[in-house]
């Protein structure tokens, strides 16, 4: 290939890729003030994967980043948003939580224009003029910057790129975050980055990172799904098949990046290991071994990211981060330097079940289930596997004839609740309580199978889908929670032939005081810890601390993490607890199951498919030899 067309097509490349741009004509200040050449880091790689991704498929790109200090992020989505308005007679909008920082951003864009090379070899863009709050191109796009002033924000704008910086500190920030996504264009193609130092749990930006989603192979760099790793904290939701709006997650944990080390002698290595966990003031080192140890070229490490150093030398960065810019607080680094995308926001309450306890669930939400869905047939259920993406039931534990199952439904509360910003979801699972086996070894209570989540469906199917799996697991017992809906799908579930079992208590009937059964579980409440659902809440709190309970599924155990206790009532912290008090409900009436006395029913196979393995069998040749 001659030199002009390799030249050509490299100009080509760093044109549609903005790391590209930063790495080869970019220049940053750094802390003493020069000018330097940057290198792109984890976290800006995957900033970069994800608009290219967007770009190249000429999507809407809607990022949300939860960033580290001094990691980058704003270097690179500002490197982005520079490569857009090159390209594009775009208008470009900063926005942040007052005008100084989003000057900082702005500043940082216009010694992008003043130190671009590739512009100065007439590469692309246009020369530009630059006021205080206003860059102008001649080729029409144009840079301002602005406040976040409630329904006042972008007013009288319509960018085609929106960086948001700092959000979670906005002042008024539902009604500026509404006003500046009401500002971008719903055609072509358009940008809106948000990103953020976290702050709490309950406003607007951490709302919107709950609702996100996480990126798709192509949308991340070298198509991993690094994000894997944190699935149980933050799991992955459904994109909506009718927007091409959802915000996409973008995140990296502090142990990610190649500069939190320090280096250190072997004799220090060995005293940073004989020290876990031996002061207050950096406790959870050995909880990060645990979580996310891996070998990697120089040994034990944090991670599958860093190459040039071991777990140790990552620990003594923690802790000296921690006692020279935490305060001594681990709590106040966990906010600053995220390990996790859900630790960072720190709920207003106290967290009420064990650290241990959930470490411990975290590492088995490593096991993945089996997906698939169920048909019925002669009286049975027959599973068929699929597909994540096809499933409409999660499955880690097939059934067993001599296991107790129960099964537990807590509904959405009425049809309006699975509307609106925010709705409410039912919560369908399958414990197994615990049994010995043969060989006399006890295996532990266990979350075997669920309805998948989130799940929203109206009664009548979801009372069907709640049979076939009752019937699977040898027509078990299923206990649904009597809050508004509850007896709305009982009387579904007895209005189809061969109604499961339903779970009944006791109560004293109000009109004649006699005691008598009434169907379905009814959880009292009251302040400071009365009632039962305290009383079952607590109840699986010592399950979990004590290691009874087996549970691999990642949407369980995120809402677990963030159940918290605000001064008398325990609530999700932000977000829904439908799984945690359903499966504190089925815990604590676990001893009433089912015992299934049948064997499990194969896997349907169609008629046709099993004349042909009958046939098979009958030839000693196989298939083959008919032809």
């Amino acid at each position: 290939m001659p030199s002009s067309q390799l030249r050509v097509d490299i100009d080509d490349i760093i044109r549609l890729n903005p790391g590209a741009w930063l790495e080869t004509h970019g220049r940053i200040k750094n802390a003493q003030g020069k000018q330097e050449r940057p290198k792109l880091n984890v976290l800006q790689r995957r900033i970069n994967a994800y608009y290219m991704a967007c770009s190249n498929a000429g999507r809407p790109c809607r990022g949300i980043l939860v960033k580290p200090r001094k990691r980058g992020a704003s270097t690179m989505v500002g490197a982005v948003h520079y490569s857009q308005l090159q390209m594009n007679p775009h208008e470009g909008l900063i926005i942040g939580d007052k005008l100084d920082t989003s000057d900082i951003v702005f500043r940082m864009m216009e010694n992008y224009a003043l130190s671009d090379e590739f512009l100065k070899q007439g590469k692309w863009g246009s020369p530009h003029t630059g006021l205080q709050e206003l860059i102008e191109w001649r080729h029409g796009a144009r840079l301002s910057q602005g406040t976040a002033r409630g329904k006042a924000t972008a007013r009288g704008s319509t960018p085609q790129f929106i960086h948001g910086t700092e959000v979670a500190h906005w002042e008024a920030a539902a009604e500026a975050l509404d006003a500046a996504m009401n500002a971008i264009p719903d055609d072509g193609f358009n940008v809106v980055i948000l990103e953020s130092t976290p702050y709490g749990a309950d406003g607007p930006f951490a709302i919107t990172w709950n609702n996100a989603r996480w990126p798709t192979d192509e949308e991340c760099y070298d198509g991993i799904l690094y994000w894997k790793q944190w699935e149980s904290l933050v799991p992955d939701s459904a994109a909506d098949p009718l927007s091409k709006h959802d915000f996409v997650r973008i995140f990296a944990a502090w142990y990610e990046f190649d500069n939190s080390r320090i280096e250190l002698t072997p004799q220090q290595k060995e005293e940073i290991r004989q020290t876990i966990d031996s002061e207050s003031w950096y406790l959870g080192e050995q909880s990060l071994i645990d979580l996310y140890g891996n070998e990697g070229p120089m040994g034990l490490r944090l991670g599958n990211e860093v190459e040039n150093c071991d777990v140790w030398e990552q620990l003594a960065w923690r802790r000296v981060t921690i006692k020279t810019k935490c305060r001594g607080s681990a709590r106040i680094f966990d906010e600053e330097h995220p390990r996790d995308p859900r630790s960072c926001f720190l709920a207003s309450g106290r967290q009420v079940f064990d650290e241990d306890a959930l470490t411990h669930l975290q590492i088995q939400c490593r096991i993945a289930p089996e997906y698939g869905v169920l048909t019925e047939r002669d009286g049975g259920a027959f599973w068929t596997r699929t597909a994540e993406q096809a499933a409409n039931y999660w499955v880690w534990e097939p059934p067993m004839v001599g296991c107790r199952y129960l099964l537990i439904v807590d509904p959405a509360e009425g049809e309006d609740q699975t509307k609106g910003e925010d709705p409410d979801r039912h919560s369908v699972l399958v414990l197994r309580d615990e049994y010995m086996d043969p060989r006399r070894v006890i295996h532990k209570a266990k979350l075997v199978a669920r309805l998948r989540p989130p799940n929203r469906m109206p009664m009548i199917p979801l009372s069907r889908m709640v049979r076939w799996l009752s019937l699977y697991y040898g027509r078990c017992c299923i206990l649904p929670e009597m809050n508004n809906s509850g007896m709305a799908l009982i009387t579904a579930l007895r209005m189809a032939p061969d109604c499961p079992p339903i779970w009944q208590r006791m109560e004293v009937d109000p009109h004649s005081g006699i005691e008598r059964r009434w169907d379905g579980w009814r959880t009292t409440d009251s302040a400071e810890y009365k009632g039962l659902r305290a009383t079952i809440i607590w109840h699986l709190h010592e399950a979990l601390r004590n290691k009874a309970l087996d549970c691999s599924c990642p949407h369980v155990h995120s809402e677990l993490v963030d159940f918290v206790d605000k001064k008398g009532r325990m609530e999700a912290g932000n977000g829904h607890d439908d799984d945690v008090l359903s499966l504190s409900i089925g815990y604590y009436n676990l001893g009433s199951g089912t015992i299934m006395g049948r064997d499990v029913r194969p896997d349907f196979i169609p008629p046709e498919i099993q004349a042909l393995m009958d046939e098979e069998a009958a030839h000693a040749g196989g298939i083959a030899q008919r032809w």
